[in-house]
This record gives C-alpha cells, structure tokens and sequence, in this order.
C-alpha cells in the first residue's frame, strides 16, 4: 500500500506518477522506485529483477556485503542507486531444513513510507524500462524470527547521499547497510495465500492479520532494520 502523495512529500519529488495503490508486489512486476534525476530527485517505473545486458539470470535481491565487488553489480552500485518506496515487506518463515517457507510476515513501522535501498539498470531497448533490486542485510531482532536476511532501510537523513552519484567513498555507502529499526517496527502473520499469488490478490487482504492460531508474534521493538 502506498501513496504517491506520501512520496512526493517525504522526497520531495520534481515530478509525478500515476501509480495505483498496490498491496502485493511480486517479482517481474513493475514498481515505481526513486532516482537521482540533473532536475533532482523523480519517481520511475521499473521492473522488479536486475538485469544487466543479455544475463538470463534477474536477481530480485543484492546482498549488502557483496554488492560493491559483485560483477554484476558494482558498476550500478557506483553509478545507478535508487530508492525502493514501500509502505512495508513481506518476508517467508523458513525454519532449519525446509526448501520453502510454511508461514508469510508482513512487517511495516508507524512511518507510512519505508526507504529501500536499491540499484537499477537502464533497460536494454527503447520499449523496455529499468530493471532493479532491492539491498539485503542480516536480519534485526525483530526480522530475524522469521527470516534471516531483510531489506536495507536507509534512514531519512541517508537518503539523499545515496541517491547521489557524486557520492562515490565505497566506506560511505556500505555504512548505509544497516539492520535498522525504525519507530514502531512490528511484524504479523498474514495469509500465506493470499500473499503467494499476487495475480489474484492484491488487496488489504493481502496485509491483514492472519486468524491462524499457531503464529508466533516477533516481540515489538521501539526503533528499524
């Protein structure tokens, strides 16, 4: 769920976007993410899985600790960062030795917009749009009752820097690569259901508390990850 209102604010965006509100985005999906622009900060459409050049493989998610070095990604990681605007993420249970997850997490903070932090492609024809992934790190507390690893949240103050591309000291960068937790971070159970076909459901269904009576609730923390 997210507003492109609320971005505009929060970002201070030069241009606008229509964009519906969305509430279960999947990979290979179009998204809006925010990039660094001569006229400043713009909102653009682009596909969720990095692709750079003819590479079949589209990752969704670039590791923190290796993106930088990565001969995939280090060139969009020097030039080409953006930011991933949501209102929160989903993450899978996974428990030790399962292939798949049993149990689906949503987890958002009291802010309404949560910074991601991403890098992008420029597409390879005139028809196609960027392609990005979003910047993993090791879980927090919080995240790491569900799941090992979890986006990277820039915090308010980073934002800026990490857009820019004159912003180049690797040391800077990675130090953005945080688990943070933000102001009122919680996590729910929601329906695994629902949330795994993301072309039949997208809608607050997708978010809402899950009935199941065998969750285990990560305790609340008072800051983000």
């Amino acid at each position: 769920m997210l507003g492109m209102e609320a971005l505009r604010a929060m970002f201070d965006l030069v241009a606008h976007l229509d964009y519906p509100t969305r509430y279960n985005v999947a990979p290979n999906q179009i998204a809006p993410i925010i990039v660094w622009e001569p006229v400043g900060r713009a909102p653009v459409l682009a596909r969720w899985g990095f692709q750079k050049g003819s590479a079949s493989v589209r990752p969704v998610n670039a590791r923190g600790e290796t993106v930088a070095t990565s001969r995939l990604f280090f060139s969009s990681f020097a030039k080409r960062r953006c930011i991933v605007p949501v209102s929160g993420f989903f993450e899978p249970r996974k428990k030790p030795g399962m292939r798949k997850g049993d149990q689906q997490w949503y987890f958002d903070a009291d802010a309404p917009v949560l910074a991601l932090a991403g890098i992008f492609a420029e597409p390879a024809g005139e028809e196609e749009v960027p392609s990005f992934a979003v910047i993993t790190v090791d879980a927090n507390e919080t995240v790491g009752r569900v799941h090992d690893r979890m986006p990277a949240i820039l915090d308010r103050d980073s934002c800026g820097r990490w857009l820019d591309p004159a912003c180049t000291d690797l040391d800077t960068l990675q130090g953005m690569l945080a688990p943070r937790t933000p102001p009122g971070f919680t996590g729910r159970r929601v329906c695994m259901e629902y949330v795994n076909k993301p072309s039949k459901h997208d809608g607050p269904e997708c978010i809402a508390p899950s009935n199941e009576s065998d969750q285990e609730p990560p305790q609340q923390l008072g800051l983000f990850g």
